[in-house]
């Protein structure tokens, strides 16, 4: 029971999110969560590793082919973003791989996604 209370209250965050970017529109959450099949509820809680949206001969950079089906076509709500290899991302890439991420959401008209660092 506590897993289900802790998943749904990550759905509620990102929709939340959601709600509070819609530039100044009246949103209800209800509405949103009703509107949302049982695949995008549980895409908007998963979280994938940084390492499956990198260039496969180039570690340092983001394959955008690959943002567009994570968090595009899929709806995945949140990237964790860790150390692959000897690769440190400085403050300059998470934020260029932030904004990617956010532009094709933006793009599908989902909510932002979650980009919590690691170490």
């Amino acid at each position: 029971m506590k897993f289900l209370y802790s998943l749904f209250s990550s759905l509620w965050l990102v929709l939340c999110a959601r709600a509070s970017t819609s530039q100044g529109k009246d949103v209800n959450l209800d509405d949103i969560i009703h509107g949302m099949t049982f695949l995008q509820k549980t895409n908007a809680m998963a979280q994938i590793h940084i390492a499956l949206i990198l260039k496969d001969d180039d570690e340092s950079q983001i394959d955008l082919n690959k943002v567009d089906y994570f968090f595009g076509q899929l709806g995945i709500g949140s990237l964790l973003i860790v150390p692959v290899g000897a690769n440190y991302f400085s403050a300059e890439q998470y934020r260029d791989i932030v904004l990617a991420v956010q532009n094709v959401t933006d793009h599908y008209g989902l909510p932002p996604v979650l980009a919590p660092m690691d170490s």
